[in-house]
């Protein structure tokens, strides 16, 4: 809102321009946004513990949900594609499975794998390996859509600053992917 309306930060709390946000899609999906954050964080605290059944279908309902407010506050909301939005959650969902994992991977179990026997510790890799390799494919084919539905042409991949910056990032996503094919 005072982004918007061209006035400080100080103004964030102005009921006006707090109402004028809310009632735009944006603002909306923040507020779906800011619901996904709180209520997984009230049961945190809560003095009974759901079952772990629910605490699992609630992280992945929030591991979904969380993504497709980004969506809502992105270019796909402007689109009337519906595969624009389903492309953006899965590019979404497949980053934060791949770099989420690999910051479990280097901070839980590479530290520890000189004391584990690579019996525990082969499978837990092999079973990354596998995921990671679905969360990139996902990622390098739904990034490719969305590039091809912001650019357009061809001739606009290499012939506008947005374009030739998508290049490189898919040259830099394939020169990673191929220097990780060579580790294994």
């Amino acid at each position: 809102g005072p982004y918007g309306a061209g006035r400080s930060l100080a103004d964030i709390v102005d009921p006006a321009l707090l109402s004028a946000t809310l009632d735009t899609d944006f603002g909306r999906y923040l507020l779906v946004r800011l619901g996904v954050v709180v209520a997984p964080a009230a049961l945190v605290f809560a003095p009974a513990r759901p079952p772990a059944r629910w605490q699992a279908a609630g992280a992945l309902a929030v591991g979904l949900v969380m993504p497709a407010t980004w969506v809502g506050t992105g270019h796909a909301n402007t689109s009337d594609n519906p595969l624009d939005a389903f492309a953006e959650v899965a590019h979404l969902v497949a980053m934060s499975t791949w770099f989420g994992g690999l910051a479990l991977l280097v901070t839980c179990v590479l530290p520890r794998s000189s004391v584990l026997p690579a019996a525990e510790a082969g499978p837990m890799l092999r079973r990354f390996s596998l995921l990671a390799t679905g969360a990139v494919i996902t990622l390098v084919g739904t990034g490719t859509y969305v590039a091809w539905r912001r650019v357009g042409t061809l001739e606009a991949l290499l012939g506008t600053p947005y374009g030739r910056l998508l290049a490189v990032q898919l040259g830099g996503v394939g020169g990673r992917v191929l220097a990780g094919r060579c580790a294994t």
